[in-house]
Parts: C-alpha cells; sequence; structure tokens
C-alpha cells in the first residue's frame, strides 16, 4: 500500500472498520475476537466524538463482516478468523489517525481495559513489549519513558516507522526534545523512500539551527536533507562555518551551485585516496558528498578515478544499513563497466527500477547515463518520473529536479523541461543530471584496455613435466571421454582393453576408487605416463548419509584433467568406444584486422561463452578436439572487448600500443604489422605440415604452416593475421608471415597428392576407410621424403606400411586327406616379414581394401586382385589350428584361386585336379532311346548333367517353369539306366505326369508309382532301367526302406519341398545314397538362402560348409548386410552346380505375358467390418498372454485378416455382407468366357474355391476343381479334360497345383488373393505360359485396396524371387521378422 495513499484510502472505510482498525494499531499485538468486541463496544463514544455515525450496538456477528472487509482491503490479517493484528506497515499511519480526531487518549485507555495480556511472549508476534511502549511513549509525548526505551542501535527505532510518512501535524504537537531525537533517526530514511512532506523542510531548518556543530550525526543527517532540497543559502553558512571540519558541506554546495570541479576537489579533501581505509574518512563517505563524489569520478572515466570512487563506496557499504545497499550496488556496477565496457550486459542487473526505492532508483538512473554512449545508450528506467514526483512531494527539490531530467532523457518532453529549469530557477541550484558527454564506446574500451595492461603483471610459466614409457601391448587403459554440448565441460571414465585376434577389446569398466590410490596403481603394472598424469587428477569427497556412514565421490580436477588428456593416445568418445580421438590444447588469441569501414578492430578468438567460462572445447574435425582454457586475464579481457573493439584510423595507434603488453596474455595476430617491444624477430617459415588424425577407421587430413618453424602454433596456409607474436618457452618472439608463399608452398603440394580428387580445396581431407588412408599415405611420405612436408600424427598413433606382395609371393602346401584337403603356407613379404596362410587368410576377410593389418598394427599393402582371392578362399575354406581345410567338392574353386601360387600338393589333390580336367573333355550324347528333338539349350543342359555326374558331384536344374527341365532328365536317366535303378521323388500332383512323359519321350524307361503295392518288395526288386516315382509324403513315410539300398541316379522334382531342413522329408532325403544326384526346381529359393543350402547339402554335401558356418559367412552379410561381394562369393562357389535359364533367354517363340493388378474398392460395410476386425487384432496382441510366440500370434490375425478380404464369410459366416471381391470375379469370369477365353483361378483358401464354385454353379458356367484333396487319378483326369475343351474354368489351389501341371489350354490366370512370395504365385502363372501355349497369356491379380492384401502386394517389390537376386546379381531379401509382419497389421 502506498504512503501517499494511505490516508484518502483510510477516509473511505466506514466509522466501524476505522475504529476496529484504530484499536488494533493502538494494541499492536494480536487481539482475541472476544476483547475486540469488547473494545469497541466501550470505544463507541469516540465515534460520536470524531462526528461517525455509531451503532446501536455491537457483537462478535456484527463485527465479523466488519473484519473481513479490513482483511479484504489490507489493513488487518487474521488467525483462523478469531483473533486479529494490525499489518506493521500501516500502524503508525493509522494510530495517528486516532491523534487527529482527538481520541487516541480513549482509545488508549480501552486498549489496556480490555486487552488480554499473553503469558508466553512467543505469542507476541511482531515488536517486543518495550517497542510497542516506546512508539506509545513518543506519541504521548512522554520524553522521559521515550529516552528510556531507546534501544542502543538506531536501526531498531527506525522500523517503528514513526512520523511515516512524514506527519508535520503530529510533528508539531510533539515536544522539542521528541522533535530533536527525531531527525538523526528518521531523517536518512525520508531520503531513501521519499515518505516526506512539502513542509517538511522547514521543520529540518529549525532543528538544524538548534544542533550543536560538533553534532556530526545532525550535521550529517541535516547536510544531506537540506542538500537533497537544494537549499543552498542555508547550507552555504554552515559549511563556511565547517569548511575546515566538514570541507565535504561545501563540495556539496559546489556541486549544487554547478562548480564540479570544485566540487571534486573540497570531496578530495575530505576523502583523500590515501585515506579511504581508515576511520578519518569514514564520516564524509557516509554522506551524500561521498555518494556524489563517487559519481563525480565516474564521470571521469579515468582509472584512477574509478578505482577511488569504487573505494568509496565500499567504505560506504561497510557502515551502511540495508536502505542505500542497492543504490552503492548501482555505483559499483558503473565501475565495473568503466574497468570492463563489456559488462554492459551483465551489469544491468545491478540497477534498481522501483519508484518504492526512490534513491537507489535515481542513484541508477546517474550509472546509466554514465554507461550510455554515442552509439547505444542502456536499458530504459521507467520509474525516474515517479520518482520525480515522490521527492517534489516530499519537499526535495533537487532530487526531484535530477530525477524529471533523467527521466526526460528517456523521452524528452518539452513542458517538462520547462518545470525542470523552473525547479532549478526556484532552488537557485544547477543541474548535474545531463551534463555528461556520451562518448563512443569504443574509446571507453580502449581507455579499461590500456588500463589492463598497464596493470598486467604475467605469471611465471610451470616447469614440463616428463617421464619414461614402458606400456605392456597387450593391455592398456582407454578413458571414454565425455564433452557437454555447450563445451564447458568434459570428464572421462577408464576401461581395461585387452589385445586380441580381433584387435583390442571393447574394454571393461574400472571403478574411479581403483584408481584414486597410487598404491593401487600396481594392479594395473601396464599403465603410461600419460595414465598416472590422468588418475592425478582425481579427487575425493567424503560425506556422511543419513545413516552415519561415510558416503565417497570421486571426481576429476577440470584443470588438471584437461592438462592430461592434452595428446593422450588413447582416449575415445563415449557414445563411441571403437573410434579413437585426439584432444590438442588450443589457444586464446588476441587478433587484430583492419576494419572494413577504416580503422581496427580488435578481438579475443576464440571467445568464451560467458564471464565465468574457463574451460572451451572445440571439434576441429571428427575425430580432433581443441581445449582452450582461459586464464582469468583473458576472461578479462573477453569481457572488455565483447564482440569487438572497432576504432577509427585516429586511435590505431593507440590500440597497437594497448596491445603490444598483452601478448604474454595471449598470442598476438595481427593484419596490421605491430612492433614487440623486447621480443625476438625471426624470420617465418612457409613449409607445409599436415595434421594426421583418426577418423572413422581412416584418417583426417589438414595443412597447415608453421611460421615458427619447430615450434610456436599452426596457421591455414595464406589465411589469418600477418603478424604473429607470442611466447615461446619464455621468450618472446615476432614473425610476420608471407601469406602468398604459404598459398604457393600448399598449391605444390596438393598438385602432388592424387588422393584428395574433389576435396583439394576442402579444408579438412576426409578419408573414412583405412584403404583411403594408407593410398594418401603412400603419397604423403614421398613428399616426406622430399623435405617438402612434415606429418604430425596424434601421440601414439600412426599407420605404418611393413611392406608390399602379390601372389607370386604365395608358397602354398596342399595335402589330401578323406573328403577334404589341408592347406598351409606362408606369403613372404621380405626377408624378415612372413605370414602364416591362416593368418593370411583372416586379415585378408577382415580387410575392406588392398591393405592387411598385422598384430602388431602394421599394415601390407597387396595388389587389389591378390586380396580378393584371398577374401575368397577365407570364404571357401575353414581355418583349423594351423591349417586351412576345405571339402573335396571345392576343389575346382580353390584350383582357380591358387593358380599363380608357388603350390606344392600330394598325389590326391594331383588326381582330383585330373578327375576334373576330364570331366570337361566329356562329349556326352543324347540317347538315341529318347523320342523327342531336343532343344539347343535342353541338349546343353543334359551335357552338363553328365559332366557332374562323371565328376561325381551333384546338380541343380533350376531352369524357368516350361523351359522342359524334366525332359533334359529323362535324357540322362536313358544314358544312366543301363548302370541301375533310379528314384523320382515329386508332388503327387507330378506323379503321373512322370509316368506319362516316360511313355512319350523314354518308352525304354520302365516308370513304377511307389504305391499301395508291396514296397519293400518293390525296392528290392527294382533292376536296370527301372525308374520308382515316389511322392515327398511315402518319402518321408517310408524313408527305411527306400535308404536301404544306393540308386544310380536320386532325381528331386520341384525340389524346393525340402526347402526345410528340419522337415522329416528333408531328413528322409538327406539319408538316400545315390551315384549322382539332381534337384528340379524353378525356384530354388522362395524366401531365404536357408532354403538354397538344403537343396545343395542334398546334391552336393559340405558344398556350402555347415548350416551355421553358411549363416556366418554368406546368409547374414548378404540378406542383413547387403553385401555384394559375399554375394559375388557364392556365386561363384555354386555356379558350377546350378544352371538357370529364363524363357525371355532361350524361347523367342513363346507369346508374350501381360500382368495386372486390379484393385478392389470394399463396400463400406464390408469396410467397416474389415477395420473392426483389424482392430480387434491389435487389442488380442496387446493383452495376449499364451506362451506362444510372438511370430506365430501374429500370423494367427494377419490370417483371419487376409480370408477377410476374399469374402467376409470365411471370417465369420453370419456376416450377410455381399462381398466385392466375387462381385468382380463373376464379372471377370463372364467377361473373358463371352470373349471365347478359358481361365485358371487360383486361391490359397479352399473355403474361398468352395464359394467360388457355388458362384459358377449358380450361373451355370462349366469348370473344372482341384485341391490338396483330389486324389491323383481325379488330377489327370480333371487336367486332361481342361485341356481337351471340357470347362471355361479351373478352380485351382494354390499349393495344391502350383507346379507340375501343363494348363496350356487357358489364357487368362486370376490369383484371388496373394501369396507372401511371388515367386509361388509366378510358379502357378507358368501352368498356362509354358512351351505349347500359342495365345498371349494374361494374368491378373485381384488386390483389396487399404488393407493387408495391399501391403502384401508392396512387399512383393522388395521380395522379388531371391534366387534371381543372387544369380543374376540383383539385391536379396530377408526373412519377415515379426515386426516386418506387424506392419502388415499397423
Amino acid at each position: 500500500m502506498s504512503s501517499h495513499g494511505l490516508n484518502t484510502k483510510f477516509e473511505s472505510l466506514g466509522g466501524l472498520e476505522q475504529l476496529a482498525c484504530q484499536l488494533l494499531a493502538i494494541a499492536f499485538d494480536t487481539v482475541d475476537l472476544p476483547d475486540l468486541t469488547k473494545m469497541v463496544r466501550h470505544a463507541l463514544p469516540c465515534l460520536s466524538q470524531a462526528g461517525k455515525p455509531t451503532p446501536p450496538k455491537v457483537t462478535q456477528t456484527i463485527l465479523k463482516p466488519v473484519l473481513k472487509r479490513l482483511q479484504d482491503t489490507g489493513y488487518i490479517q487474521s488467525q483462523s478468523n478469531l483473533r486479529f493484528h494490525i499489518l506493521p506497515s500501516v500502524a503508525d499511519a493509522v494510530l495517528r489517525s486516532s491523534i487527529h480526531e482527538g481520541t487516541f487518549s480513549e482509545l488508549l485507555v480501552t486498549v489496556n481495559t480490555f486487552a488480554t495480556h499473553h503469558r508466553f511472549p512467543w505469542r507476541q508476534i511482531y515488536q517486543s513489549e518495550k517497542q510497542k511502549n516506546q512508539r506509545l511513549a513518543f506519541y504521548q509525548g512522554d520524553v522521559e519513558s521515550y529516552f528510556e526505551l531507546v534501544p542502543d542501535e538506531a536501526i531498531q527505532t527506525r522500523k517503528l516507522g514513526l512520523l511515516t510518512p512524514f506527519d508535520e501535524t503530529v510533528y508539531e504537537g510533539l515536544p522539542i526534545e521528541l522533535q530533536d531525537a527525531y531527525w538523526p533517526v528518521f531523517g536518512p530514511s525520508l531520503l531513501h523512500t521519499a515518505n516526506g512532506s512539502t513542509g517538511m523542510m522547514d521543520h529540518v531548518e529549525a532543528w538544524l539551527k538548534r544542533s550543536s556543530p560538533d553534532d556530526e550525526v545532525a550535521i550529517s543527517v541535516g547536510t544531506d536533507l537540506l542538500f537533497a532540497a537544494g537549499r543552498c543559502s542555508t547550507l552555504q553558512p554552515l559549511a563556511e562555518l565547517l569548511k575546515k571540519q566538514r570541507p565535504e558541506i561545501l563540495g556539496l554546495v559546489c556541486l549544487l551551485q554547478g562548480d564540479r570541479d570544485q566540487a571534486i576537489q573540497q570531496f578530495a579533501t575530505a576523502m583523500p585516496a590515501a585515506s579511504l581505509g581508515k576511520s578519518s574518512s569514514s564520516t564524509a563517505c557516509q554522506t551524500f558528498a561521498g555518494l556524489y563524489y563517487a559519481l563525480l569520478l565516474l564521470r571521469q572515466s579515468n582509472p584512477q578515478a574509478t578505482a577511488t570512487a569504487e573505494k568509496i563506496i565500499q567504505r560506504r557499504i561497510k557502515k551502511l544499513d540495508q536502505d542505500l545497499l542497492l543504490g552503492c550496488d548501482a555505483v559499483l556496477s558503473g565501475c565495473d563497466f568503466l574497468k570492463d565496457p563489456g559488462l554492459i550486459q551483465h551489469i544491468q542487473v545491478s540497477w534498481t527500477d522501483d519508484a518504492s526505492r526512490p534513491l537507489a532508483t535515481l542513484l541508477s538512473g546517474y550509472v546509466r547515463e554514465i554507461c550510455s554512449s554515442a552509439e547505444n545508450a542502456a536499458s530504459a528506467l521507467k520509474n525516474l518520473a515517479k520518482v520525480s514526483k515522490l521527492y517534489r512531494t516530499s519537499g526535495l527539490d533537487w532530487l526531484a529536479a535530477e530525477a524529471m531530467t533523467l527521466a526526460n532523457e528517456l523521452k524528452p518532453n518539452q513542458s517538462t523541461k520547462k518545470t525542470i529549469e523552473k525547479l532549478y530557477n526556484a532552488t537557485g541550484t544547477s543541474p548535474m543530471a545531463g551534463q555528461f558527454e556520451r562518448t563512443p564506446i569504443w574509446k571507453k574500451q580502449l581507455g579499461a584496455l590500456q588500463a589492463f595492461a598497464a596493470s598486467y603483471q604475467p605469471a611465471s610459466s610451470p616447469a614440463k613435466q616428463t617421464g619414461p614409457a614402458t606400456p605392456r601391448e597387450s593391455d592398456r587403459l582407454a578413458w571414454l571421454v565425455t564433452i557437454a554440448a555447450n563445451g564447458h565441460h568434459l570428464d572421462c571414465r577408464p576401461v581395461h582393453q585387452s589385445y586380441g585376434k580381433k584387435g583390442w577389446s571393447k574394454g571393461r569398466p574400472i571403478a574411479l576408487e581403483r584408481i584414486y590410490d597410487p598404491s593401487r596403481l600396481t594392479e594395473f603394472d601396464f599403465l603410461k605416463p600419460a595414465d598416472r598424469k590422468i588418475c592425478g587428477s582425481l579427487r575425493c569427497d567424503t560425506s556422511r548419509d543419513r545413516y552415519g556412514y561415510t558416503e565417497y565421490r570421486y571426481y576429476f580436477e577440470t584443470a588438471l584433467l584437461v592438462d592430461a588428456l592434452v595428446d593422450h593416445p588413447c582416449l575415445f568418445m563415449d557414445d563411441d568406444s571403437r573410434s579413437p580421438i585426439e584432444i590438442e590444447k588450443g589457444q586464446a588469441r588476441l587478433v587484430v584486422e583492419q576494419s572494413s569501414e577504416g580503422g581496427a578492430t580488435i578481438s579475443l578468438s576464440p571467445r568464451p561463452t560467458s564471464r565465468d567460462c574457463h574451460l572451451l572445447v572445440h571439434r576441429e574435425s571428427t575425430s580432433k578436439f581443441s581445449i582452450v582454457q582461459f586464464s582469468d586475464a583473458q576472461l578479462k579481457l573477453a569481457s572488455m572487448l565483447s564482440d569487438g573493439l572497432t576504432v577509427p584510423d585516429s586511435a590505431v595507434d593507440q590500440l597497437l600500443d594497448a596491445v603490444r603488453p598483452l601478448a604474454p596474455i595471449a598470442p598476438l595476430h595481427s593484419e596490421i604489422e605491430v612492433a614487440a617491444e623486447g621480443a625476438e624477430q625471426v624470420v617465418a617459415d612457409n613449409a607445409i605440415h599436415a595434421h594426421l588424425t583418426p577418423y572413422d577407421q581412416g584418417l583426417q587430413i589438414a595443412f597447415f604452416t608453421r611460421p615458427f618453424g619447430d615450434s610456436g602454433g599452426f596457421f591455414v596456409p595464406g589465411q589469418g593475421s600477418r603478424t604473429v607474436v607470442t611466447k615461446i618457452d619464455g621468450q618472446m618472439r615476432s614473425t610476420r608471415r608471407d601469406l602468398e608463399a604459404e598459398i604457393e608452398s600448399l598449391r605444390a603440394v596438393q598438385n602432388d597428392c592424387d588422393f584428395l580428387g574433389e576435396q583439394a580445396g576442402a579444408d579438412v581431407i576426409d578419408l573414412p576407410t583405412a584403404a583411403e588412408a594408407l593410398e594418401a599415405l603412400l603419397e604423403l611420405e614421398s613428399l616426406v621424403e622430399e623435405s617438402r612436408l612434415t606429418l604430425h600424427w596424434p601421440k601414439g598413433q600412426s599407420f605404418q606400411i611393413a611392406g608390399s606382395a602379390d601372389e607370386s609371393d604365395w608358397k602354398i602346401k596342399i595335402n589330401g586327406g578323406q573328403d577334404w584337403f589341408a592347406a598351409s603356407g606362408q606369403l613372404h613379404v621380405d626377408s624378415k616379414l612372413a605370414i602364416e596362410m591362416k593368418d593370411l587368410l583372416e586379415m585378408a576377410s577382415t580387410s575392406t581394401s588392398r591393405f592387411v593389418q598385422l598384430n602388431d598394427g602394421r599394415f601390407v599393402a597387396l595388389t587389389e586382385h591378390f586380396r580378393k582371392r584371398l577374401e575368397t578362399m577365407a570364404a571357401y575354406t575353414d581355418r583349423r589350428q594351423n591349417e586351412v581345410r576345405f571339402p573335396t567338392i571345392r576343389t575346382t574353386a580353390i584350383a582357380e584361386l591358387t593358380g599363380n601360387a608357388d603350390l606344392t600338393a600330394d598325389q590326391q589333390w594331383k588326381s582330383q585336379i585330373k578327375r576334373i580336367e576330364s570331366a570337361d573333355r566329356v562329349r556326352p550324347k543324347v540317347p538315341k532311346t529318347l523320342n523327342a528333338e531336343l532343344r539347343d539349350y535342353q541338349v546343353d543342359g543334359f551335357k552338363w548333367m553328365s559332366r557332374l555326374a562323371h565328376l561325381g558331384a551333384g546338380a541343380c536344374l533350376a531352369d524357368d517353369m516350361g523351359l522342359g527341365k524334366t525332359l533334359q532328365c529323362l535324357a540322362v536317366l536313358l544314358n544312366r539306366g543301363k548302370s541301375g535303378p533310379a528314384l523320382v521323388v515329386a508332388p503327387t500332383s507330378v506323379a503321373a505326369n512322370w509316368v506319362s512323359e516316360i511313355a512319350r519321350f523314354a518308352p525304354s524307361l520302365r516308370p513304377i508309382l511307389f504305391s499301395e503295392a508291396d514296397r519293400e518288395t518293390v525296392v528290392k526288386s527294382l533292376g536296370k532301367r527301372d525308374l520308382l516315382i515316389c511322392s515327398y509324403g511315402l518319402l518321408a513315410n517310408e524313408a527305411q526302406k527306400l535308404q536301404s539300398r544306393r540308386w544310380q541316379t536320386l532325381v528331386l522334382d520341384e525340389a524346393q519341398a525340402i526347402k526345410n531342413a528340419e522337415t522329416k522329408r528333408s531328413e528322409a532325403a538327406m539319408g538316400l545314397e545315390a551315384d549322382f544326384r539332381i534337384v528340379l526346381t524353378g525356384t530354388p529359393m522362395e524366401n531365404h538362402l536357408g532354403e538354397l543350402w538344403n537343396l545343395f547339402q542334398f546334391i552336393n554335401p559340405g558344398l556350402l560348409g555347415s548350416s551355421e558356418s553358411f549363416q556366418e559367412r554368406f546368409a547374414i552379410p548378404i540378406e542383413r548386410d547387403h553385401r555384394r561381394d559375399v554375394q559375388r562369393q557364392l556365386k561363384q562357389l555354386i555356379a558350377p552346380f546350378i544352371l538357370r535359364r529364363t524363357k525371355s533367354q532361350v524361347l523367342d517363340e513363346l507369346p508374350p505375358r501381360t500382368e495386372i493388378t486390379v484393385p478392389i474398392e470394399l463396400g463400406e460395410n464390408e469396410a467397416a467390418m474389415y477395420e473392426a476386425i483389424r482392430q480387434k487384432a491389435l487389442q488380442n496382441l496387446e493383452d495376449s498372454d499364451d506362451d506362444r510366440p510372438m511370430h506365430i500370434k501374429i500370423l494367427a490375425e494377419l490370417m483371419r485378416l487376409r480370408r477377410f478380404c476374399c469374402h467376409p464369410d470365411l471370417v465369420d459366416p453370419n456376416a450377410g455382407l455381399e462381398a466385392a471381391k466375387l462381385e468382380r470375379f463373376t464379372e471377370t469370369v463372364t467377361d473373358l468366357i463371352a470373349g471365347g477365353h478359358k481361365v485358371l483361378v487360383f486361391s490359397q483358401f479352399v473355403g474361398h474355391l468352395q464359394l467360388l464354385r457355388d458362384r459358377l454353379d449358380e450361373r451355370k458356367i462349366s469348370y473344372q476343381y482341384l485341391d490338396g484333396s483330389t486324389p491323383a487319378k481325379k488330377r489327370k483326369t480333371s487336367v486332361d479334360a481342361f485341356q481337351d475343351g471340357e470347362g471355361d474354368a479351373f478352380l485351382i489351389s494354390l499349393k495344391a497345383g502350383g507346379v507340375g501341371l501343363n494348363l496350356t489350354a487357358a489364357d487368362y490366370v486370376i490369383h484371388m488373393d496373394p501369396w507372401w512370395n511371388p515367386a509361388v504365385e509366378d510358379q502357378a502363372s507358368d501352368r498356362a505360359h509354358r512351351m505349347g501355349q500359342q495365345r498371349p497369356v494374361t494374368v491378373y491379380r485381384f488386390i483389396t485396396t487399404g488393407t493387408i492384401e495391399e501391403r502384401i502386394l508392396q512387399l512383393h517389390e522388395s521380395k522379388r524371387d531371391l534366387a534371381d537376386s543372387l544369380l543374376e546379381g540383383t539385391e536379396s531379401s530377408a526373412k519377415l521378422s515379426a515386426e516386418e509382419l506387424m506392419k502388415l497389421i499397423l
């Protein structure tokens, strides 16, 4: 509540409210509601006496709302609405209102009569009884009692707030003794708070006349008040009287009269700088003379004057109460600004802009004026106008005029200016505000810089500590460094790494307590001196937890840690422990540049981000960091210079004079030539230096010059300052760089570096791979040998090339074993270095370039051709102990890889090579008993299989569907039939086709269906040219009988049936023995490479290794990592044993095939039900708690969605919804038949086929039907009937009829629902698009939009036939994970 608005607000209260408030003010303690009710009731006559309405009675009920209103208006407070007390800030004014009304004495009696005296003193929540009685004694005029109660310290009496705001009427009614006692205590407060009155100063003058000139307190307070009021005529005689004892008073008079120089002289006499630390100057410092002397000194912008001003204010603060502490802070902020103009943004928080603190706000206004420059003004103070008004109301006219002047500077107003002039004229004074000439900020900065340079004393440099290093190479401590995002903090933690076959291990974390105690470091006998230095920066703090146990906190002392990390050879980022980093020590430097607008600019670079930023980490490159530690002197410089100090041409010499002495603080880099006094002049060195730092697996390279030769800083060639002044080994040195010569030197080096390529102009050259780095190193080292370049590596890190080698340096020895060969040998790099084959292959398999890394970290350069051969051989062999093994079936591949080596082999190897060579010379002829004319590509297939049979290897014939794989196989069976029986395993749907094909093309063979007859007898009785045809189902059930003999030839038709190695049929097939094995399949892989492995494990066991090694060497790198090089190796390994031709390659006469996706939009109700099922699926998966794998649970939900897309009745027979897909099917089939076409219709759901069947029956459309339950004979009958023209449509289950059928009578194919793998659909479509087809074939795929079917179709794009991707070099696909399946639902 404002003091000046208090009377008006109090007068607006009701009579009863005023009375209650006055009683509480007099009691000045907590009063219970019953007691207060009694007091008010007893004091009602006082209302009549004051001429206010008087209520007939007063009860607690009546009084409660009165007290509630007083609480709301901020006069009183309550405790539980039963006990009440006055707010101390209004108590004095309310009490004095009763004095004005003449009821004070009666109310005091009432309070004393009815107040309950508390027995417990702690229940009195404000002032002691003594202070309360002191207030009452003052207003009763009881001089004796008042002085008895006065405390030792005036500040305690000041807290009573007597006569606040100043009340002339009450003051005049006081005894002279109390009037005289009032001013020494409350006069300073009236200056600080402006709670005076217009007539107050007359009373001050009267009091001062009554006071003795020897009364220091009275003279100090009185002169301050007269000065504030501008009463120069009253103050001057006093000043003349006391000019020897109190010269500061004459200084105040001179200031009021506008003679500021004389004022400074008088103030200096009263407060000499030499004695500011002594008590003799204390009195003057505590008055307005001390404040205004400090302000006058600050206006001089002189370092010495600023220092004196600071001492004065600090002296004043020592004996200051809280009233003016904020004002003194503002003046001190002005001192800080003049010493460091860069602090302008920071010091403004010390300024006060609060009308309730008028003197602190006025002083802040003066300081703001000092800190404002010609270019810009400091932050505005919005309350100066209010402060002016308060001082005028208090009769302190000169301060009012000063505040108004400062306020008018912010918002100039002519009317206000005239008011200001009248105030000064009325008091006969002159202004101090507004008389300060604003100077450019650069002058202030330059002055501060000059003062700092003159006062700076450089510290001595500590001696460098060195020590021997004896590391043990098998173990080391690696330090994982964490750097704060803002670069202001860093930390690290140690891990213990061991060196093994794959290089350094990831590392085991080490607790800091283990390396804190030096006596425990013996556990780590491999520590280097650099590690011990980091350990030495570790500190420990102890504390007690709440149970009394000791807790230890270990941390690194930042300054020591930084010094230890610089140039440490084993540092890594904490979030990337595989990539080493380098930390170097950076330098803050003073940079002088020519300004584009004329003159010069000086700045500190890099610049700390804050005043307390002692550390700044800068990322120079991916793996290189620079750490700058700012000294206190550098921080002060940075603050002074801020964003840079720019001076005009006329002040450049002054600037250079100022910065010369600062070179010991920070090296000086100047575009302008600077003559450094006492510095040794050095001729600049223009030679180029290359910094090489770890980057990813390779290096980053940056080129620099080093003007001071082997010491001093590095510079980007041709960039930066020409003049450099720095301190090297304790000696100041100066040089003048030749930027043009540096550029020429750099270009000469770059011209001889082919590895730069497009990065020639880059500041940092990125070589992320070891191969790139090593190729570059070969070129750089040639420049080093010519003394044209110096290389700089991080300490303890470098790439070293031990030598080079090719295949002619490789000596190999091969010996045979049972079904395998063992190879051993060495690569001779030079006379001193030989690499064992096992190690060589290990290195080659892990290297991605022609450089292989030795265990000691060095590299050997191989030819690229040789490295690729080694890499492939590593993939084709198993490494055991000191030898390398590979199965006999891989002989061809190994022989090719080692063709240029120095090879020594035993007889077994030589025999195997001869066998391979003889197979190449075999010229098989097509049997004359074959009743068919083979096409050229079919003849090639027959010969290829025959040669493999001669070699003893198996064959995978993977031609496209419809290219006559069966016919080519029959030719081989005819050729081998005379040597013994053969076994053909085929799907049930295809078995009958084999019988008819044999009868047609190979009648000399005797086909026997493995059926219900005496199977054991049949197997035993087979002879030459007998061919047993068995289904995969019977293979699994009758495996023992079929495995009881050895077959001359074994054929698996549609061999993808054994793609899963875990099935019984696969186990049964693997157990069959045969001289020659053939697999026929159009899709050697439908989903993943594991299927290919199983086929080759059947035809050529061991060719692809074990399932586990195949996954590690081939499947994972190809499917997950998309490694083209590994895909190439696999392709080379299987190429001799697999033959695949596509229709487009060999059949020019085959008609075209067109594939069309038919989008089908679900009806509104159908779509709504689909969405409900989808949401339910997600909920089921989220809430499921059964033990089934998530993969299985997701598939179950997907199956429901897929079935619904076909027809709602497949999910809910009672759905009663029209199926959009069924309607489109009906429309399409009707149109096709009307056009004279025949159509094959495939679905994977038998239930869906049944619904289609019902629809065709309704429309009386003739058709054939086949699913998994159709008997073999019925299948053949249906196929033959369709081919002969019986039926316009053929409904077929995808899995039962998608392979082995010839249905060329149809020229349209409809896939009613998509299968996971498009290869399966392609097989089904090829029932119509195959040899014998005369018409173009069109394939329709029905896909419901916005459903899972659309997402399966998208999956087809990335999962298109894994076999083709391998054999033709396209990208491979991988298995569907649970996450991928889940995305189909989301």
